[in-house]
């Protein structure tokens, strides 16, 4: 066994292969290992955060301004400044739900409802709301067979468009929760429907651009432009499906 130190080892500490560079060529781990001190771990604290903030703002702007480009890219291997997808989209996922939570955000707080119908329709659209992000997530492997069946000329497996769709994704997440706070302070008020009508289309005008410009590796603007709008018209579709059926199923199995 090797004491921690400060002083470069002649073998890797870890499985004991002889060192040539700043890292193991056979496990690469790094050749310089400290003793863990209160400076250490305020550095690697400091690191962390820094590391991720700084990975996943870069990833969301790259996805903003050239949606199809930046996940091309990431799938052709470019993927050292770019954020994990999944970890993304599962990061984005959690943030939305707290803040979702945190600022009591209601789709339809003014509906008045007088039969059991309506009443079950509201309670359906609380329930929808309260998971909307995790419910969102659900919705991945199907945006990945839309975008697969529709983008076969980019030759990408289902995975990888798995993987494209979790950057989109994440990125409609961050669009969503930009207007959380205006949904707040508005709900109540009669601005809160036109607050909640821009958001509704902001959303598929993004995902139709971003479908769009993915296809356009493989496709001529026509092509890529139908195809972009049908993903998004059909996403849609699954949406509805899969937030409302999740919710339905949640308020049944949930003891009244």
């Amino acid at each position: 066994m090797h004491s921690p130190s400060d002083a470069l080892p002649a073998a890797c500490l870890n499985c004991e292969a002889a060192l040539t560079g700043p890292f193991c060529a056979q496990c690469g781990q790094a050749t310089s290992t400290r003793r863990f001190t209160w400076g250490y771990l305020l550095h690697e604290v400091l690191h962390s955060v820094w590391h991720v903030d700084k990975g996943v703002v870069y990833t969301i702007w790259e996805m903003l301004r050239r949606p199809g480009h930046t996940m091309r890219r990431y799938l052709a291997g470019q993927r050292v400044q770019l954020f994990k997808p999944l970890a993304l989209v599962l990061l984005v996922a959690g943030i939305a739900s707290f803040l979702i939570l945190a600022l009591h955000v209601e789709v339809l707080p003014e509906m008045p409802a007088r039969t059991p119908a309506e009443r079950h329709g509201l309670a359906v659209s609380q329930v929808a709301m309260k998971y909307l992000a995790w419910f969102t997530v659900a919705t991945l492997p199907g945006f990945a067979l839309l975008s697969w069946g529709l983008l076969r000329r980019l030759r990408y497996n289902f995975v990888e468009h798995f993987m494209a769709n979790a950057l989109m994704m994440a990125t409609v997440m961050v669009l969503q929760m930009l207007f959380l706070p205006l949904l707040r302070y508005t709900q109540g008020t009669p601005q809160f429907g036109t607050v909640y009508v821009v958001e509704n289309l902001l959303m598929p005008l993004y995902q139709a651009w971003a479908f769009t410009t993915l296809a356009r590796g493989a496709y001529q603007l026509g092509g890529s432009l139908w195809r972009g709008i049908l993903i998004t018209a059909l996403g849609l579709l699954l949406n509805v499906l899969v937030i409302g059926g999740l919710a339905e199923l949640i308020l049944r199995l949930t003891p009244h």
